[in-house]
């Protein structure tokens, strides 16, 4: 019989990316390093020029698994607060 391990996960909504940090964020991206798209810097780049925020409309909501202070896996997510054809 194979049992589960021990750890506790925990999601959380992040709906800013300064509080997880570029290291923590990119270091689940190893094998997508090919991609900027999902890095830190672009979706904070979004955020912080105003293009990705609740005032257009785009409220960051990103995803996150956490086992205690380790960010295990996260899904960058947007809450869309109005349909005006984008």
């Amino acid at each position: 019989m194979v049992q589960a391990g021990s750890t506790n996960y925990c999601t959380r909504i992040v709906s800013d990316l300064t509080q997880i940090g570029a290291a923590r964020w990119n270091a689940l991206l190893t094998h997508e390093t090919a991609n900027p798209f999902v890095r830190h810097e672009f979706l904070h780049a979004l955020q912080a020029s105003g293009c990705a925020a609740e005032s257009t409309g785009w409220e960051p909501n990103h995803l996150t698994l956490w086992s205690g202070t380790e960010l295990k896996a996260a899904v960058p997510l947007y809450r869309k607060r109005h349909s005006y054809g984008e």
